[in-house]
């Protein structure tokens, strides 16, 4: 079991939300049972969620809401979620799209959008390569692939790595 003093390895289990008049603060409890003021900034300053903290551990929550803090100040909002999905043949969008999978993500605004489209044959993502990444971000890392793909060709990732439609289970 790790020690009181080092709460930084140990994950959050709850989150409480507190304001005042010009503070927002946030407590976690973690997986000892202690409780900690986690955050204490400016009121409206950052958007967050219980289920943004909880499971995480304390260093790596910490971390990720300084990124979101960053990003308020410039303006820019860093992706926290990312969902990769088959686009459905049948969606009369699809090719207004460019590509038979999309990349949903969610932004540290709480915005859920789509980042990207892509063909599966041609490249190939994971979601964590989103995470931390602003949408400029996600659309130069899809143009550093698109770059590599047509300078070298494309090379088919190990079946194991290969984007399994959630539906079906099979490689499209």
């Amino acid at each position: 079991m790790a020690s009181a003093t080092n709460h930084h390895d140990m994950k959050i289990v709850d989150a409480d939300f507190c304001d005042t008049d010009d503070r927002d603060l946030v407590f976690v409890i973690l997986e000892d049972g202690s409780e900690r003021k986690f955050l204490d900034v400016p009121k409206g300053r950052v958007y967050l969620e219980r289920r943004n903290l909880i499971g995480l551990r304390y260093d790596m929550a910490f971390r990720r809401a300084m990124c979101w803090l960053e990003a308020a100040d410039m303006g820019t909002h860093r992706i926290i979620e990312a969902e990769i999905r088959p686009i459905a043949p049948d969606d009369p969008t699809r090719w207004e799209r460019s590509g038979n999978w999309e990349v949903l993500v969610l932004l540290s605004n709480g915005e859920l959008t789509r980042a990207i489209a892509y063909y599966s044959d041609e490249l190939h993502f994971t979601e964590s390569e989103f995470l931390d990444l602003t949408l400029d971000g996600a659309r130069e890392l899809k143009r550093a692939k698109d770059i590599a793909y047509i300078s070298d060709g494309y090379h088919q990732p190990p079946l194991s790595e290969a984007r399994k439609c959630p539906a079906c289970r099979l490689v499209h």
